[in-house]
């Protein structure tokens, strides 16, 4: 393999194959300032049954938003979805830990599957800040050693 560069293009030569990628030269901004961090909203909720629960409940939320709405209050996580064109609805109730305000809130049920799929161990926790905020998605332990945070965008909820 040979490797080249000019200043806008780095070359990858693989035997006959050869690889152009253009090089980006732009000021990108502070991802760090995206991340919310007053977070004083913290669900503590084992990941497989969330993720379990999302499965199911996001079989009855519209194809074209996939929105599944979190009511917390006390120590209970409420899913539920609902398809308006197509008369479904779905609820369920699952236990965990929390601390905060009483809140509901939307989010992209296939976002969080895919989020929560890629995940080790047995516990997550989402942190919010309001229905209107991004919240993190942070594994409590981590089997492969790594600092994961990821950032999920809130979707505004329609009243049913």
């Amino acid at each position: 393999m040979i490797i080249d560069y000019n200043r806008s293009n780095v070359y990858f030569t693989f035997g006959e194959t050869r690889l152009i990628c253009r090089l980006l030269e732009d000021k990108y901004p502070d991802y760090a300032a995206v991340i919310p961090q007053e977070n004083p909203n913290v669900i503590t909720i084992s990941r497989m049954a969330l993720l379990s629960s999302i499965n199911r409940i996001s079989i009855f939320a519209s194809k074209t938003t996939y929105q599944v709405r979190f009511k917390v209050t006390g120590n209970e996580l409420t899913i539920s979805a609902e398809d308006i064109e197509m008369a479904n609805e779905a609820v369920e109730r699952i236990p965990c830990e929390f601390e905060g305000n009483d809140m509901e809130i939307g989010f992209n049920a296939k976002f969080l599957k895919e989020m929560l799929s890629t995940l080790d161990g047995d516990q997550v926790q989402l942190c919010l800040s309001a229905p209107n905020r991004a919240g993190l998605v942070i594994p409590n332990e981590n089997e492969r050693d790594e600092d994961i945070t990821m950032l999920i965008m809130p979707m505004m909820l329609n009243n049913y």
